[in-house]
């Protein structure tokens, strides 16, 4: 929606109907200016059952405009908000794949964030230390993204402490980032972390930023190394140092669609070389992607 409050098919279904244009003799315009649409088309756009998407439909939103006398541009703002709303509800259904998801979620609308941001992931690199007593120390994160617009680039983060202990990580800032609010709770053993871009990004610009987590001490060995995102992007790369007095036997790869699905009995199996283990995927889908390895 937009300052009327109106959304792309209330205004275009509006306007429409003030300038008296039945949807075959507006078809006809539209096509005279090389720009067809179908009728059906049409009849979709306002209803809402659909949104223009591909190039071809963007363009004939400039001769609609024309057609029915609206303001240069006023179809295509809406248009954005009309692509954000989907998004965000395609986003909210893939929220499970966060670290408790309900409570991630309320965290983030509370301070006005979204997951719905605007900067999108091209690669994320996860390398994680783990020390010789088997216990996760720290993870440096560091990610090339992609602005869309320049609206909305709050980048949240949720991190959660595998253990019943009540403590939570810390995230410090890195390059390309400065860091905002943080929320903890320490009894859900989950922090809320806002970290910002330097500086604003131009629609298109890309950039790499870094941060690191810091893992609070605790008793029980580390036996995971996990990643969840709620989009799919390029390049991911999980790793694991371990410490050379403390090295697995085996290291597998396994991939799941949220967090309310048991992970994977079986997986790929991840070469250990100089106590590193490391993974690369492509084409990354959204959910959660881990290393796992059990103690002997």
């Amino acid at each position: 929606m937009h300052g009327t409050g109106q959304t792309f098919a209330e205004v275009l279904r509006d306007a429409i109907r003030d300038r008296g244009l039945p949807l075959d003799r507006l078809q006809q315009r539209l096509a005279a200016s090389g720009t067809p649409v179908s009728i059906a088309t049409l009849s979709y756009w306002q209803t809402g059952r659909s949104i223009p998407f591909r190039s071809a439909s963007l363009a004939a939103l400039i001769e609609l405009e024309r057609a029915l006398e609206l303001a240069p541009g006023h179809l295509s703002r809406l248009l954005e908000d009309a692509r954000s709303a989907r998004s965000l509800q395609k986003l909210e259904g893939r929220a499970r794949t966060l670290p408790l998801s309900g409570l991630a979620t309320n965290l983030a609308q509370s301070l006005g964030l979204s997951f719905a941001t605007t900067l999108r992931n091209v690669s994320v690199h996860c390398r994680l230390f783990v020390s010789s007593e088997r216990i996760e120390v720290r993870e440096e994160v560091r990610l090339v993204l992609t602005a869309h617009r320049a609206d909305n680039q709050a980048y949240p983060v949720v991190q959660r402490q595998l253990t019943e202990s009540r403590i939570t990580p810390r995230v410090v800032a890195g390059t390309g980032f400065t860091l905002g609010r943080t929320v903890a709770v320490p009894e859900r053993q989950l922090l809320l972390a806002e970290l910002l871009p330097m500086r604003q990004l131009e629609p298109g610009e890309n950039l790499m930023a870094e941060y690191t987590v810091h893992w609070a001490p605790v008793q029980v060995p580390t036996t995971a190394h996990e990643r969840s995102s709620t989009r799919g992007f390029r390049e991911l790369v999980l790793q694991v140092d371990f410490d050379p007095a403390a090295v697995p036997r085996t290291v597998s790869y396994r991939s799941r669609a949220n967090n309310d699905e048991p992970v994977p009995d079986t997986g790929i199996t991840v070469p250990i070389v100089d106590g590193v283990a490391q993974f690369v995927r492509l084409n990354v889908p959204p959910g959660v992607h881990g290393l796992y390895w059990s103690w002997d």
